[in-house]
């Protein structure tokens, strides 16, 4: 049963209707009921509205149980097997019970898919209300297909650009697409409107326009939605209201977008955002999107702690993944709003983290400022301040901690939290009650603030005593300490039975390195001090390092403790080492071994700078000490040797500009072994001291001929 039926074009079945059609009446029982049945081959065009009256279109065996009502039995418009082509101006369809708006192909047919199948309609009202117990779909298209709805081009020209038109188009329900199916929509202007999605996986490409004002509110029965293409075209903003549990995928976005969240609560929490994620793929350059929520009553505006958590909360439901490429097309803003299209009443700038698939936050406007610590020492003594941190946001309670802007903690010696004497901003202790925990910065600068005033405490940075601690995402670690008391390390690792572990995740910017100055006037340990006493100890620093301190900058004890260490600068002032090694110990910089090959760990593509002002030293017997000068700007300025008999491994590389400035010749070249590093095509070789003119001199020359 057919309100129109169009059969195939070699029986000459084409039809040019120039006046609206209304359907008032279609009833079935057991055979399907179509508003519009183009069966094969046939053209169609219709110069006016096709309606569908509510409820016009009825069928029997479906309302009574005689079918599957899983199967589809009544269709608005239908284009069966291959080669259709229909036109239609305006479009009236919105009838709760229709089961599909459009169907393209026929279900169960695989044998037999269709192809070359066109339908565009210009504009108008086609609404299916979502039902998943009678199967339906406001389009479900299969085969290879093409459907056009209030967008165009010269139809003439396959592949003419296509571009949104200006008639009012209102839509409403669920598009299934299947693999070679494309579907254009247009949505411009405030009347303008579509609820619903596609599926989170769909498979074919479907193309946006909304602009002018025009809404997609994404309740989608929780399928998430898989936009191909999404652009406002030439126009100002669209509307996406996110309003589906799933998440929401935009491969390719162009223009600008409001896309609003509603919350529950004051909004601070990412759970306080119940919609799914949004997540845009690639943009466009010189593409904005602003996100809002509207201040329901609950935010409390005038509180800047409130808004800046609100905002990053809602920041943080947008991914721009390709920022973690370091593109930059996208810019973003989020804004609490006094109504969901009312005026700001908060702004702030997004920004895409790269190390974490370009999710947004906002843009720091300052640190948020703690007098606390950061620690989880001795649950058995009460040491404890982590139960504290886990009534907040910012943890689970299981010393594990996450952080959407800068972050400081203050701290004194006097009044702090001490483990074995020590207070640190950061501290994980060995009767702690949890182990390994870790700090997300996703992003962004943790600065640690310790003063040294008391008599018997001594202030650290970081103090990791038989535990482990990693700093995830950090965009900068700075440790200060400072006071007219005794002082430990910026960092200290003291191993147990159970080692003691630490590891900081940079990267190779200056700006993120991890800074240590301690200015403080009484007794001081080295900036950096790795103590394997009873088992190995190990600090690693994937990208910089910025320690200037007057004595030891590093050292390393024993039980084959290892320190690895990104590039950076380790500037030793007064009488101190840069580097001081006792026992079976490791401390490879830029470097890494290959076996028994010593290997840059940068290269051209993303060098590192290092800087080491003083002397590196081994003791003990066992140590193996590596570093490798390989950019124009790296120097060392020291010596390198033993300070006991006993032996050990010394190792450099030295190549592309970098150079060394020894102000004493070795007196045993043994100490050292070299290793230089071919430079590349058209590189810089590096630089001998032109001040070595021992026999030792003549031993490292011999081992750079023929090699550079």
């Amino acid at each position: 049963m057919s309100g129109i039926h169009i059969n195939s074009e070699g029986y000459g079945a084409k039809a040019d209707i120039r006046t609206d059609v209304t359907i008032k009446k279609l009833h079935g029982s057991k055979a399907p009921v179509r508003g519009i049945w183009a069966s094969s081959s046939a053209k169609l065009d219709i110069g006016g509205t096709f309606k569908i009256e509510p409820g016009a279109i009825s069928h029997y065996g479906l309302e009574n149980g005689w079918v599957d009502k899983k199967k589809v039995h009544t269709f608005g418009i239908h284009l069966d097997n291959s080669k259709n082509k229909v036109n239609i101006e305006t479009v009236d369809i919105d009838d709760p019970k229709l089961q599909r708006g459009i169907q393209i192909g026929t279900e169960g047919r695989e044998w037999q898919e269709p192809n070359g199948n066109v339908l565009r309609i210009g504009g108008g009202k086609l609404k299916i209300k979502e039902n998943e117990e009678y199967g339906h779909w406001l389009m479900h298209l299969i085969g290879e297909s093409k459907v056009y709805i209030n967008a165009g081009g010269d139809e003439t020209d396959p592949d003419a650009l296509v571009i949104p038109r200006d008639k009012a188009t209102e839509l409403e329900g669920a598009v299934h697409i299947e693999e070679k199916g494309t579907l254009y929509l247009g949505l411009n202007g405030a009347a303008s409107s579509w609820k619903g999605g596609t599926e989170g996986n769909a498979k074919g490409k479907v193309n946006l326009f909304l602009l002018n004002g025009a809404t997609w509110d994404t309740s989608n029965g929780g399928r998430g939605s898989k936009i191909t293409n999404l652009s406002s075209h030439t126009g100002t903003e669209g509307h996406i209201r996110q309003n589906d549990a799933g998440k929401l995928h935009i491969e390719n976005y162009a223009g600008r977008q409001k896309l609003f969240y509603t919350h529950t609560g004051d909004g601070t929490l990412s759970g306080d955002y119940a919609a799914g994620d949004t997540y845009i793929k690639r943009a466009a350059a010189g593409s904005k999107i602003m996100m809002v929520t509207e201040n329901t009553g609950n935010i409390d505006t005038q509180n800047e702690e409130q808004v800046q958590k609100a905002l990053n909360a809602l920041a943080g439901k947008l991914y721009y993944e390709e920022a973690a490429d370091g593109i930059k097309n996208l810019k973003g803003e989020a804004m609490i709003a006094e109504g969901l299209t009312g005026s700001s009443a908060a702004m702030g700038e997004i920004v895409f983290n790269p190390a974490d698939r370009g999710q947004g936050n906002i843009k720091s406007r300052g640190p948020l400022i703690f007098n606390r610590q950061i620690a989880d020492n001795d649950w058995q003594t009460g040491d404890l301040v982590e139960e504290d941190w886990g009534k907040t946001e910012y943890s689970d309670g299981k010393s594990h901690y996450t952080f959407r802007q800068d972050v400081a903690l203050q701290t004194e010696a006097a009044t702090g939290n001490a483990f074995e004497y020590i207070v640190g901003g950061v501290m994980a202790g060995s009767e702690g009650l949890h182990k390994d925990g870790w700090i997300d910065m996703k992003g962004h600068r943790l600065s640690l603030h310790a003063k040294a005033n008391s008599s018997s405490n001594k202030a650290a940075g970081i103090s990791i005593v038989g535990n482990s601690m990693e700093i995830k995402n950090a965009g900068g670690v700075d440790i200060e300490i400072e006071g007219d008391k005794r002082s430990q390390s910026g960092i200290y690792l003291f191993s147990t039975s159970a080692g003691a572990k630490l590891a900081i995740d940079n990267d190779n910017k200056p700006s993120h390195a991890v800074k240590i100055r301690n200015t403080a006037t009484g007794e001081k340990e080295a900036a950096i001090l790795v103590d394997g006493a009873h088992e190995k100890a190990q600090l690693r620093i994937k990208g910089l390092v910025d320690i200037a301190q007057q004595g030891d900058v590093l050292q390393v004890k024993n039980h084959g403790s290892e320190v690895f260490i990104g590039g950076g600068s380790l500037v030793a002032t007064g009488s101190g080492n840069a580097v001081r090694m006792t026992g079976e110990t490791k401390v490879y910089i830029n470097a890494e071994a290959k076996g028994d090959t010593l290997q840059a760990a940068s290269d051209a593509t993303e060098p590192r700078d290092v800087q080491m002002k003083g002397n590196v030293l081994l003791g003990g017997g066992k140590g193996d000490f590596g570093m490798a000068l390989n950019t124009k700007s790296s120097w060392l300025a020291g010596l390198v040797g033993m300070e006991d008999d006993k032996g050990g491994k010394t190792r450099m590389i030295l190549s592309d500009g970098g150079a060394m400035e020894q102000q004493v010749v070795w007196a045993d070249c043994r100490w050292f072994r070299w290793q230089p590093s071919h430079a590349p095509a058209g590189g810089r070789r590096g630089d001998l001291p032109e001040r070595c003119t021992s026999d030792c001199n003549r031993q490292l020359q011999g081992e750079y001929d023929g090699l550079l």
